[in-house]
């Protein structure tokens, strides 16, 4: 299992694709980490660029975290998506991304409860 702040890659089978993700919880809580669009989300927090040095570049100088899809993974899934951690987020920055998801009216309330109350544990 991955720790909170731990940006993984692996197979996503609900993008179809390998894809990078950002491990919100010590519970397996997952998020996507993009590339920006053209029409950025209330559900979308930035990431500069110099924090991910280990992700292709982008135009716009950050990522997104998008925290309109929360994905549980366990141990199994993620061994046979063949994850690979790619490097971390430092805690300072995970504290903004914790008062964001805090804020964030498109996580559902059980799943945030339990993604604050491990994610503020951590931190």
């Amino acid at each position: 299992m991955y720790n909170p702040g731990d940006v993984i890659s692996f197979h996503s089978n609900e993008a179809g694709k390998r894809k990078y993700h950002l491990c919100v919880s010590i519970g397996g809580y997952y998020l996507f980490l993009n590339s920006p669009k053209a029409i950025q989300r209330a559900t979308d927090f930035k990431l500069d660029g110099g924090y991910v040095p280990y992700l292709p570049p982008t135009a716009e100088g950050y990522s997104i975290v998008s925290c309109s899809f929360v994905m549980l993974k366990s141990s199994v899934e993620l061994q046979r998506s063949k994850a690979i951690k790619l490097g971390v987020i430092p805690k300072p920055v995970m504290l903004k991304l914790f008062e964001f998801i805090e804020a964030c009216e498109a996580i559902e309330g059980q799943i945030k409860h339990r993604i604050l109350s491990e994610l503020g544990d951590w931190l």
